[in-house]
């Protein structure tokens, strides 16, 4: 059976970032500021790159990453690569598709020289640099040269896969390498099969992931980074919606005693060919599990159950059971109630007789909106958006969008669009501005016009309504043409950059320094290095997290100078998704709140493992006060999602929380 994570590998691992020096230092106030104000002064900036201290350089090198300035590119190539090696190609990576970027990376990559812990970098830019060509020459070359000289390939190909860049005939032969090769460590096996997974390539890989699967849980393999196999082998297998017919490995699965695992297993064991009874039971044992998150997964996923007609009235009968328990907790009930849905359609009304005051009103709006043709239902959604909370009002929106094309005429539903995209609130401005279907903007197109730029001009300079804002752009281009470049003029004298440089790239205009925000500067500076550790108290326990100031000291010093003032003390945890991450940090609750300010995106070169605390972000330099920590290994979060920490302890809670559980207050220690 595969074995849990060890104590002491979880810290060796999440320790391992803080084995180098510091990159920023308390001493770099100047690079932070200018990377802070995205004035990135080519004279700070030149003076830390031109310096004879390493750590200085790759400060400099951290602020380039996110200067989005190519100019940076010729001086970046003449640093010394010995000693910057790691930060020169993060930065070029991070600066994207260039031909002088990605010729140099390769003529590094063919240095025969270079110490081999260089590849992965390398390898990692030439993803996020190369085109077409370098693929070609890079596949060449894996299949002519020594593999094994090529750590890091399986990354690549995922990067080159985002761009749009792809060889599934070759990506295939290589990955199948990189899981066969009996040289290759299991680390690098596990790049391998999230690359399969992210790149949709799972369906030639079915019998080998079943094979190995059974080698693990055989016990030929063990340690952490057995479970990260596991992890993308499962979702592979979900992908490809397959799963062996072996009960003892469903088995070994279901009883895992690592919840991640039994979380994935509760997506991909729904592929089972299921025979009797007791195969349904031993599924149904992940509904009853004590990690809320592996109960609440099963309920999700258990709607595509691949069971016989035999055993579905078995299956009704056990899920309404659980439906009926007071016991069971609420966010599995309210899943379940979903998947009930799905699996046994019954009327709405018939629903809401049985189940109402027994599921929690979020999962019931949901369920009525798999009723989009029924007024009995559109009547409900109406009555409960008039008398909801501001979250109840979200929720019930977003469904009612679908309702739209069987009653685009009931005055009732127009009239809550329409006050929506008046409100003040930026979640409803924003659901209604992407959800208004185009009969009701051919028959209001003056008063749409009125409302996008009244909103617009209240809210120019308010962070929390950035994606609102950009949602509003987004109904004035449905509109016509005139309404549309208004509305670009108007969001171009937005003192916040992030609209600002939207607009004024959409009207071909060069975008200006950023106005800098001196106090807020001052007040996230003083505690940026002020504290090493963060307590985050929750209803379920406590963990501990390791600051990262030399990484993301505008994001550290944010975080405790939020912290100072109390401002996470009673916020829950308002959307945990089983086996990611678990989110928290909206004052609202809905996932649209903030400080009311945003800050700049701090990208680095270290990675998404389980217990890696980021910032929440709708976009870069878009980060405010919502923060999220992983659940598992996730490298496609890498370098776009700022990171900020690691959970040193208390692991064990950070699996525990559930969606709605609160944190009670934060403690930060030096």
């Amino acid at each position: 059976m595969i074995k849990a994570f060890k104590c002491f590998i979880v810290l060796f691992i999440l320790l391992l970032p803080f084995s180098t020096k510091a990159q920023y230092s308390p001493d770099e106030k100047d690079l932070v500021k200018t990377t802070f104000d995205r004035t990135f002064e080519r004279d700070i900036i030149s003076e830390y790159l031109g310096s004879n201290d390493p750590l200085r350089v790759n400060a400099g090198l951290l602020s380039v990453a996110q200067s989005g300035d190519k100019s940076f590119i010729n001086t970046i190539t003449n640093l010394d690569f010995n000693k910057n090696a790691e930060y020169i190609c993060f930065a070029l990576g991070q600066l994207g598709p260039d031909t002088l970027s990605s010729a140099y990376l390769y003529q590094k990559l063919s240095d025969p020289n270079l110490p081999l812990k260089f590849k992965p970098y390398i390898l990692e830019a030439i993803g996020k640099t190369g085109f077409q060509e370098t693929l070609e020459s890079l596949v060449t070359d894996y299949f002519s040269n020594d593999y094994l000289m090529f750590n890091g390939i399986s990354i690549a190909l995922f990067d080159f896969y985002s761009r749009g860049i792809k060889d599934n005939l070759n990506f295939v032969k290589i990955l199948q390498n990189e899981l066969t090769a009996k040289d290759i460590p299991i680390q690098r096996k596990a790049q391998a099969a999230f690359a399969v997974y992210r790149t949709n390539l799972s369906d030639n890989f079915t019998d080998l992931i079943v094979n190995d699967l059974n080698n693990i849980f055989e016990g030929s393999t063990s340690g952490a980074d057995d479970n990260t196999l596991v992890q993308y082998y499962l979702e592979c297998l979900r992908k490809s919606k397959y799963f062996p017919d072996n009960s003892t490995f469903f088995r070994d699965l279901t009883n895992s005693p690592n919840p991640l695992i039994r979380i994935e297993s509760a997506k991909a064991l729904i592929y089972f060919n299921y025979h009797d009874s007791d195969d349904l039971s031993d599924y149904l044992t992940l509904l009853d599990d004590e990690n809320p998150n592996v109960s609440r997964q099963a309920a999700i996923s258990i709607n595509g159950i691949n069971i016989p007609g035999t055993l579905k009235s078995e299956l009704k009968s056990e899920i309404y059971k659980r439906l009926n328990q007071e016991e069971e907790p609420s966010n599995t009930k309210g899943e379940l109630l979903i998947s009930y849905i799905k699996l046994f359609p019954e009327s709405f009304p018939k629903l809401l007789e049985s189940f109402q005051n027994k599921i929690g009103n979020e999962y019931l709006f949901k369920a009525a909106s798999f009723f989009p043709d029924s007024i009995s239902t559109l009547d409900y959604l109406i009555t409960n958006y008039k008398s909801g909370s501001s979250k109840d009002k979200i929720e019930i929106l977003g469904y009612l969008i679908g309702f739209q094309n069987s009653f685009g005429s009931n005055h009732d539903l127009k009239e809550i669009l329409f006050n929506a995209l008046k409100s003040d609130s930026p979640a409803l401005v924003s659901i209604a501005a992407d959800g208004i279907d185009s009969t009701l903007i051919g028959n209001n197109e003056v008063r749409l016009s009125r409302i996008i730029s009244g909103q617009t001009i209240k809210f120019l300079n308010n962070a929390d309504f950035i994606e609102s804002l950009f949602s509003l752009n987004g109904l004035a281009d449905k509109l016509d043409k005139n309404t549309f470049s208004q509305n670009l003029q108007d969001l171009s004298n937005s003192n916040i950059f992030k609209i600002r440089a939207f607009a004024k790239n959409k009207l071909g205009l060069p975008v200006e320094q950023n106005q800098t925000n001196d106090t807020l500067f001052i007040n996230i500076w003083k505690d940026s290095f002020k504290y090493k550790f963060a307590e985050i108290v929750t209803e379920k326990g406590t963990f501990r997290i390791k600051l990262l100031p030399e990484y993301a000291p505008i994001t550290v010093g944010n975080f405790c100078y939020l912290t100072e003032n109390k401002f996470f003390n009673n916020l829950i945890f308002h959307r945990v998704v089983p086996g990611f991450v678990i989110q928290g940090g909206d004052p609202t609750g809905t996932g649209w709140g903030g400080p009311g300010y945003p800050i700049v995106s701090e990208f680095s070169q270290l990675h998404y493992f389980p217990g890696t605390v980021g910032m929440a972000s709708s976009g870069k330099d878009t980060e405010g006060s919502q923060w999220f920590v992983t659940i598992g290994d996730f490298p496609h979060l890498d370098r776009r999602y700022t990171i900020f920490g690691f959970v040193v302890d208390g692991m064990n809670v950070v699996n525990s929380v559930d969606q709605n559980d609160k944190i009670i207050t934060i403690r930060l220690t030096h």
